[in-house]
């Protein structure tokens, strides 16, 4: 409301088994937000707090490009991890971008306002439920969206489709109500509710804090991709949202088994080991990765031990094996 920007640094580490959050900082940022300036800030914060870079496994923030820039320059381009949230968050906004979908959305958000920023509207919303036989606990409001959080336009289209009989009612009664959508742009609003259905999912699904979700991305994302192809809409620019999602999911994901944090993560998940990588290179990378990670926490190794290990990772008999497994899963 203040129309300034900030810098927010949350500290995420295991205490006693259990995972801790801890808020750092919020610095006001008061010159132009360049990759050098974050970069300053953040590395303040840390000598602050005597936070050395090496206790610093990842850094996670959104896909601007100067926060990009500025982990790359600060911390290290490897411990970069782009947020989940924010990049499905961009995955979807390409899709409510799309000009047919953006007119019937704006018309939604119009009659949401108009009833919303109503005395009378909202009652005659009430009145209508309730002769309906809604009990007073079960009475439904609408719901506006927001426009950094694209789950909260999901939540506005699927609360109006509910209750668009109830809005229709009241529309019709007054002059000064907007346009109802047309017959075709709700059908349209309806399968692209059925198509992001989904995403919203994973959005809550990836919003823990108590709970690991970092070893979640890459099965998040491979049933993500598997759950849209399994929808079929009618209505051409339905497709249109298809397509754009599953470009976009490939796009901004294609990489993500060959992120050395994401991949070991899922690797060490008991529930999904290897299962849903798609790329056998990019798991016999990340499975190569994890044993150099053990063998520099285990005690010196003999020569021989040496000789045996190198020779393990630079020939593996199995590969092929491992390709057919990785081919063939599903049966």
């Amino acid at each position: 409301m203040n129309e300034r920007g900030f810098l927010g640094v949350t500290a995420h580490f295991l205490q006693n088994e259990e995972m801790c959050m801890f808020y750092l900082a919020t610095r006001a940022l008061n010159e132009r937000h360049t990759a050098e300036y974050i970069s300053e800030t953040l590395l303040d914060i840390l000598d602050n707090w005597n936070i050395s870079q090496s206790k610093i496994c990842a850094v996670v923030t959104d896909n601007a490009s100067s926060m990009l820039a500025a982990i790359r320059t600060s911390i290290g381009e490897k411990k970069h991890l782009p947020c989940f949230a924010h990049t499905i968050n961009l995955v979807v906004g390409e899709t409510l971008k799309l000009p047919s979908v953006k007119t019937a959305i704006f018309k939604v958000r119009e009659i949401v306002h108009w009833i919303k920023n109503s005395v009378v509207q909202p009652d005659k919303l009430k009145k209508i439920q309730m002769q309906n036989n809604i009990p007073e606990g079960s009475i439904l409001k609408l719901v506006a969206d927001v426009k950094t959080r694209w789950n909260s336009a999901f939540f506005m289209l699927e609360r109006f489709l509910h209750l668009r009989r109830v809005i229709s009612e009241i529309v019709i009664e007054s002059v000064s109500a907007p346009d109802m959508p047309t017959a075709v742009e709700m059908e349209t609003l309806n399968q692209l509710t059925a198509l992001l259905k989904p995403f919203e999912y994973v959005t809550r699904e990836a919003s823990g804090q108590k709970y690991v979700t970092i070893s979640k991305i890459i099965p998040m994302i491979n049933c993500l991709s598997t759950k849209l192809n399994s929808i079929t809409p009618v209505l051409p620019i339905v497709k249109e949202c298809k397509e754009v999602l599953l470009r976009e999911l490939t796009k901004r994901y294609g990489l993500i088994e060959c992120n050395d944090h994401a991949a070991i993560a899922t690797l060490l998940d008991p529930r999904f080991k290897n299962l849903h990588f798609q790329d056998p290179a990019a798991c016999g990378q990340a499975i190569q990765k994890l044993k150099s990670m053990i063998y520099e926490q285990q005690s010196s190794p003999s020569s021989e031990e040496d000789a045996s290990s190198s020779v393990t990772q630079e020939y593996d008999f199995w590969k092929y094996h491992k390709e057919l497994v990785h081919g063939h899963k599903k049966k």
